[in-house]
């Protein structure tokens, strides 16, 4: 630009010398101009997005949907969008942490948060987008009036949209809830819960499902149905936690049947008043029965034979979810070690022990290869 601005300067000299000379009575030719001409046009704007990709995931109505309309917006831009749908909440948060994709679209803040803490990713929000609201859509009724006792109602399955879900069906008086602490169980609140309001019914597609497993576990708190609980034993074993408020011994010999394992809290009873009942459930048919005993640690009665464990006493952070550490350790160690009870009790109060060193169990879930090297303890 300097060299054009002197090119300019010294012509408009010239041009004046010239008119000063413009009188003399003999002209002299002016010189043939040699100079190079400058190109004084300005310089064609370049787009720095033309070529841009941007790969995004989403859920298919409505996030699929609106971005279906962004793309052409894009385009003029010079930006390829390529939409990546997905089925489900997890699957698209886990491609933007493995970078496949570089973004995606479809949940909220509270989620993002919840995901981060529970698969210990390290996703940020871009920018804020529409909420999506949280109501009942109608099923087989038209009306709440018309749901029947034991009617199913579906609500999802992640920790925080499952409470907006609930916090939805207790607004339209289906359910109550209580405001105890931090935790708040939908199964533990008395008559007026899911498990009571609304029955587990399974497809023959879910009992297929089950087939493929060594055991199912479940609870006698969960409100299964006999009949649901007995196609699922004769598919595969079935484990069944009493806990220490939910055994008598009419349901014990009502279920034993059915059952491989019965698990049993009994930290405030007797030892004798537990091997007392232990052999009861034994006679009953059930060929493991389990108990633990809080810090006396465990017994139980193996194909007929009584054993007992210790247990390994730690300076605890969160006892919550103890007793199911345990009962976890214990089924998958014993299918692992060939039906050794007694060895299958020590491992499950190694695990139990070092999962209370955490803020585990409930509401604060460790990563899925830290639970695993804690049980390789």
């Amino acid at each position: 630009m300097k060299k054009l601005v002197s090119l300019l300067l010294t012509g408009a000299l010239a041009c004046g010398l010239l008119a000063g000379c413009g009188g003399n009575a003999a002209s002299t030719p002016a010189p043939a101009d040699t100079t190079t001409p400058v190109d004084t046009t300005a310089p064609a704007e370049t787009n720095p997005l033309d070529g841009t990709v941007l790969k995004v995931g989403a859920t298919p109505a409505p996030h699929a949907e609106i971005l279906e309309v962004v793309k052409d917006l894009l385009a003029q831009q010079g930006i390829t969008l390529e939409i990546v749908e997905f089925n489900d909440y997890i699957q698209p948060n886990l491609a933007v942490e493995d970078g496949s994709l570089d973004a995606n679209y479809f949940q909220h803040i509270t989620y993002m948060n919840d995901f981060n803490e529970q698969y210990g990713t390290h996703l940020v929000s871009a920018a804020e987008v529409h909420y999506e609201p949280m109501a009942l859509y109608a099923g087989k009724v038209t009306s709440l009036d018309e749901l029947p006792d034991g009617a199913l109602i579906g609500v999802p399955n992640d920790a925080t949209n499952e409470a907006r879900a609930l916090l939805v069906l207790q607004q339209e008086g289906l359910i109550t809830l209580d405001e105890n602490g931090d935790r708040t169980f939908s199964g533990n609140n008395g008559r007026e819960t899911v498990q009571n309001l609304f029955a587990l019914q399974l497809t023959p597609a879910d009992f297929q499902y089950a087939a493929g497993f060594d055991v199912i576990h479940t609870s006698i708190h969960s409100g299964t149905a006999c009949a649901v609980l007995g196609g699922l034993a004769r598919r595969t074993d079935l484990s069944m936690d009493f806990s220490n408020d939910g055994f008598t011994h009419v349901n014990v010999a009502e279920l034993a049947p059915i059952l491989q394992f019965a698990f049993f809290s009994a930290g405030s009873r007797s030892l004798e008043e537990v091997r007392a009942f232990a052999e009861y459930a034994a006679g009953c048919g059930v060929p493991q029965v389990i108990f633990t005993m809080g810090i006396r640690g465990s017994c139980g009665i193996s194909r007929g034979a009584f054993w007992q464990g210790r247990a390994y006493p730690v300076r605890a952070v969160d006892a919550l979810g103890a007793g199911d550490a345990f009962i976890a350790a214990f089924l998958t160690d014993f299918y692992c070690n060939g039906g050794d009870a007694p060895a299958a009790a020590d491992r499950a109060a190694h695990f139990a022990a070092d999962c209370c060193l955490h803020y585990g169990a409930f509401d604060h879930p460790l990563p899925l290869e830290q639970g695993g090297a804690l049980l390789e303890v």
